[in-house]
């Protein structure tokens, strides 16, 4: 049995990079989406409970001075853990992924449409490797990778495209 044929392989190659591409459009969406959602929360709860003197002043804390010391911890925890898991830049870095992400994924799409992925002519095939160069800088090191949500998102481009799993 001979080898594949470089057509073959330039097209099994952008095909893969195209759903690798919007699969990860896919994870990284979820993930930011799913950061804003508790960062939002956690912002939410501590703004509530930083206004202490007007909700010291409620009638309820001095009938239950426990429940405001519960409060005032938990909006202290809440706090640091907001601190710590939630800093500012974080976002940014996964709002950089999704856009990083959804760049690449147009750019395979737009290949695969116009060469129908076979990318015969020998620039197309070197705007392929432009593509997958710029996708060779993109670090994700610093965030850990949910292997379930990365399957949802793999599951998800698979039915968009009219794909099984199996």
């Amino acid at each position: 049995m001979g080898a594949a044929s470089p057509q073959f392989d330039h097209r099994m190659a952008s095909w893969k990079s195209l759903l690798t591409a919007e699969m990860n459009v896919c994870y990284w969406t979820y993930k930011c989406s799913s950061f804003n959602t508790w960062d939002r929360r956690l912002k939410t709860f501590v703004a509530l409970t930083a206004s202490g003197t007007a909700i010291a002043s409620l009638s309820i804390w001095a009938k239950h001075p426990t429940y405001w010391q519960i409060v005032a911890v938990a909006a202290c925890i809440a706090s640091v853990i907001h601190a710590h898991y939630f800093p500012s830049d974080r976002l940014a870095k996964i709002s950089g992924l999704v856009a990083t992400w959804k760049e690449l994924a147009a750019d395979y799409d737009l290949l695969w449409e116009k060469y129908d992925g076979y990318l015969v002519p020998s620039d197309s095939w070197e705007q392929f490797e432009s593509v997958k160069r710029r996708e060779r800088t993109i670090d994700e090191s610093q965030f850990p990778i949910d292997d379930k949500l990365r399957e949802r998102a793999h599951k998800e481009v698979l039915a968009k495209r009219g794909l099984s799993n199996g």
